[in-house]
Formats: C-alpha cells, sequence, structure tokens
C-alpha cells in the first residue's frame, strides 16, 4: 500500500470465527500512517479516507457496530477501551 505506519497499537481485542471452515483468530490493531500516496495490489481496486462515522457506516462488521465505534473513538484518542483482553465470538 505504500502507507508510512507511524504507530500500530494493540486493542486488547481478539475476534474468533469460522471462515471456510477454518477457525480463525484475529488481533486487532490501530495504526497511524501518514497521508502519503497509496499503492493498490490486486486485491484493491479502490480506497477511501473517511470519518469515523463513515467508516463504521460502510463497514460489514458482523459484530456490534455500537461497540465497534466505541473502541474506535477511544483508540483515535489514544486510549484502549478494553482494560483486559477481550475475546469475543462473531457467528
Amino acid at each position: 500500500t505504500n502507507l508510512d505506519v507511524l504507530e500500530s497499537t494493540y486493542l486488547n481485542w481478539i475476534l474468533k470465527y469460522k471462515s471456510l471452515g477454518n477457525d480463525c483468530i484475529e488481533y486487532v490493531f490501530i495504526s497511524r500512517v501518514n497521508d502519503t500516496g497509496i499503492i493498490l495490489n490486486e486485491e484493491s481496486i479502490e480506497y477511501k479516507w473517511c470519518s469515523l462515522e463513515d467508516f463504521v457506516n460502510l463497514i460489514q462488521w458482523y459484530g456490534d457496530k455500537i461497540l465497534l465505534k466505541k473502541v474506535l473513538e477511544e483508540a483515535i484518542n489514544n486510549k484502549i477501551y478494553f482494560k483486559n483482553e477481550k475475546i469475543e465470538k462473531i457467528n
């Protein structure tokens, strides 16, 4: 993507779900990047910088979008929403 990552922060959030018959685990991070020229690869055809509100409305999310927004609002303000690690199972 050619993004210059300035900082990545683990958000104390683990998502567990099944995909194509496999058990998947994802650790949730937020990254801060410089607003530079983005280079897309063969998996992406376009991108869009959005406000948090627009992002939450646009993203296909199988969990609780209200919780997602709260977690991201805190992260944007350099705070961690979950004081202890949270494991969320998504169906």
